[in-house]
């Protein structure tokens, strides 16, 4: 699948980064909490339902701490520091993403060597030199290949 950025403009308190960005406001965290779990579970207060319309759709109601939270929405937005934060984020992201891929063809092609090797020992009745002599495996590659065929 691939990564796409969302542009800055289009974050919204749903995404990840707005979300920690807005929460750094201590009353806008309390204000949020507080509607949250202040409330029966049961019974979804005129609060709580105005802030998940918001968090949901978007929907900026009268309600006082919905509009604390969009406005803070704006304020992070307008904040120069913030917009490189949030691309270093990102970016960190896609690297960690292109890491790990990277790791999981690495495992999938080692897995897929060492089903070989243990194949044709097994239908060669060879050892494994032999069998990675027949695949061409790289002789650096050939200690790794052993050490896991022993484990």
């Amino acid at each position: 699948m691939a990564f796409v950025f969302k542009a800055w403009e289009d974050l919204t308190i749903r995404d990840d980064f707005m979300f920690k960005a807005v929460m750094m406001s201590k009353d806008l965290c309390i204000g949020v909490l507080e509607a949250i779990l202040n409330e029966p579970t049961h019974d979804i207060t005129p609060q709580l339902q105005a802030f998940m319309d918001y968090v949901n759709s978007g929907i900026i109601s009268a309600n006082p701490l919905v509009q604390a939270l969009d406005k803070r929405v704006n304020d992070v937005k307008r904040n120069e520091n913030e917009r490189v934060s949030y691309m270093k984020y990102e970016l960190n992201l896609r690297d960690a993403r292109k890491d790990g891929e990277a790791e999981g063809e690495e495992r999938g092609k080692l897995k897929a060597i060492l089903e070989n090797v243990r194949s044709l020992m097994s239908s060669l009745n060879c050892d494994a030199h032999r069998a990675m002599e027949l695949l061409k495996i790289p002789v650096p590659e050939q200690k790794k290949i052993l050490v896991q065929l022993q484990s």
